[in-house]
């Protein structure tokens, strides 16, 4: 449902016979600030379902979404059309939500060979404490044996 909301306002923008989303679109490449905050309250929930449909409910979804308004606004000047925009936006969001995936994926596999390597360690250290333990236990004994004087 919200996603179909995002595709109707970007078809609004695109096919306005007034020019209506012709002048948005110069504005915003002109750096207009109160045209990107009108932009930025119109889309901004759309576009975090949308990067819900790769994350689901992870709160880095509004974070994404946010840097990619970040990086459209130092940008802004290389869009030709409303298309490029639209298209920037839904491409960016979309890589940012599977790089997001891939290092979770990756921080997932270094947690779990910490954790491995953790109960290798410890599985070793119970070792050595044991072979620490009779040596210390058996070392007495044969110290006193060391010192018999065998005779004969």
């Amino acid at each position: 449902m919200i996603i179909s909301d995002l595709y109707i306002y970007f078809y609004i923008l695109e096919n306005d016979e007034s020019a209506h989303g012709k002048v948005l679109f110069e504005k915003l490449q002109q750096g207009d600030q109160k045209v990107l905050k009108n932009f930025f309250d119109d889309t901004f929930a759309l576009f975090v379902a949308f990067a819900q449909d790769f994350l689901g409910r992870d709160d880095a979804c509004e974070d994404i979404v946010q840097d990619t308004f970040v990086t459209f606004w130092e940008q802004k000047e290389s869009f030709e059309n409303i298309y490029y925009v639209k298209a920037f936006f839904y491409k960016t969001i979309r890589h940012k939500c599977l790089n997001h995936i891939r290092h979770q994926r990756i921080a997932s596999k270094y947690a779990d060979s910490v954790q491995k390597t953790q109960g290798e360690l410890e599985s070793t250290t119970y070792y050595v404490d044991a072979v620490i333990q009779e040596v210390s236990i058996f070392a007495p004994a044969r110290t006193a044996s060391s010192s018999v004087v065998y005779c004969c």
